[in-house]
């Protein structure tokens, strides 16, 4: 039997690479166009971010029926205990009706005569609800929740819609006129237990910035960290107000800051600022 030679293996010629399949070719594309997607995404992203707060204005379809409450109020007996809060008669029969009520913003000559209200766990929840619950166009006027009412902050940011009929806060614009200002320098805030009065001592336009933007931002300003923080408020309200008031913020005084929407840029926002009136002040 004759032996037959083996057949020596072919190898390969050095050098010679093999051709990518069609398959190959497609994912390699793919992969490319996520990391261009990817990257263009990281770059832009500064431009598309959502602002830190966006109460919008809702569109005017009727005007809310809720009446002022009658000024009166059960005063406490003298005592030299303690005396714990006695809610006063009028706010306490809204109270037992909706106990989300704080307290009832008003301001003379104006249509802004309304119930407050404060949900600290949903505090947009009266963006387009009534005293009664239902849904409404207008809303009510509303703290913001990063405020608190017990202990109650340095300074109380209420927001309300700015409607076409002049309702809301709408009035808050008049504002703008120095001479308007002379004439109503009062705002009046009651809340369950006391009635109050501040003085106006600023009133601007601003507008809601983005989280990357290193500014005063009003809204944020709830209780001072130390008098330097104060004072960078107190400076901000005097640069951006239209009327140059003479006044000086100290840590025990206490604020609100009333807020509407303004259209005259994206998020725009109408501002005022006003300083409650202490008992030993005129």
């Amino acid at each position: 039997m004759e032996n037959k030679p083996k057949k020596r293996q072919e190898t390969p010629k050095s050098g010679k690479k093999r051709k990518l399949t069609n398959l190959e070719w497609t994912l390699i594309f793919v992969a490319g166009v996520l990391f261009l997607v990817l990257a263009a995404m990281l770059i832009l992203k500064p431009y598309f971010e959502i602002p830190d707060i966006t109460p919008s204005t809702a569109p005017s379809t009727q005007a809310p029926t809720t009446t002022a409450p009658a000024e009166t109020e059960t005063i406490p007996p003298e005592t030299t205990e303690e005396i714990p809060l006695v809610m006063m008669e009028d706010m306490a029969s809204l109270y037992a009706q909706n106990p989300d009520l704080v307290g009832w913003i008003k301001i003379e000559d104006t249509k802004i005569d309304y119930p407050v209200m404060y949900t600290p766990d949903d505090p947009e929840k009266y963006i387009h609800m009534n005293f009664e619950g239902k849904r409404n166009a207008y809303g009510l006027p509303f703290i913001d929740g990063i405020c608190s009412m017990d202990p109650e902050s340095q300074n109380l940011i209420i927001y309300a819609h700015n409607m076409n009929n002049g309702t809301m806060f709408a009035g808050l614009l008049d504002y703008e006129k120095e001479e308007f200002w002379k004439e109503h320098p009062i705002v009046e805030f009651n809340t369950l237990y006391e009635k109050r009065q501040y003085e106006v001592i600023a009133a601007f336009r601003d507008r809601v910035y983005f989280s990357y933007e290193m500014v005063f931002k009003f809204y944020q300003f709830v209780d001072a960290i130390d008098e330097a923080d104060l004072k960078r408020a107190e400076q901000a309200y005097k640069e951006k107000s239209y009327y140059d008031l003479d006044f000086e913020l100290e840590m025990d005084d206490n604020l609100i800051t009333l807020v509407t929407c303004d259209h005259y840029q994206d998020y725009g926002r109408f501002v005022v600022i006003a300083r409650e009136i202490t008992e030993d002040e005129t």
